[in-house]
């Protein structure tokens, strides 16, 4: 078989077609945002994540990268940083809500 023959029998996808097809996500998340599509053809959809939801996968993905034999140590390391900036957005977004509701019950 040779190499045209191959490229006529399947669909063939550049490097960017591939990255939004991964990134934006499936049509059964909720909360859709339309992602830009590249060639106007098939909308694709993805969803948006609270903070919360944010730092639930953050923490479960760090989880699963202490488990792993083949993670190395500055994989870990990232995602202790990340966990470490969304708790403190987390934190700073509870402070904000509480101090508005102070002022606004009577």
């Amino acid at each position: 078989m040779n190499e045209d023959s191959t490229l006529e029998c399947c669909e063939v996808f550049s490097d960017d077609d591939i990255v939004s097809r991964v990134t934006c996500g499936s049509e059964e998340t909720r909360n859709f945002e339309e992602c830009p599509a590249s060639d106007g053809g098939n909308l694709v959809t993805r969803q948006k994540l609270s903070l919360g939801d944010a730092l639930v996968h953050t923490e479960a993905l760090l989880n699963y990268l202490e488990q792993e034999d083949e993670s190395t140590p500055a994989e870990k390391m990232i995602l202790r940083n990340l966990r470490s900036i969304i708790r403190r957005r987390v934190k700073e977004k509870q402070k904000r809500t509480s101090i508005i509701s102070f002022f606004t019950k009577q």
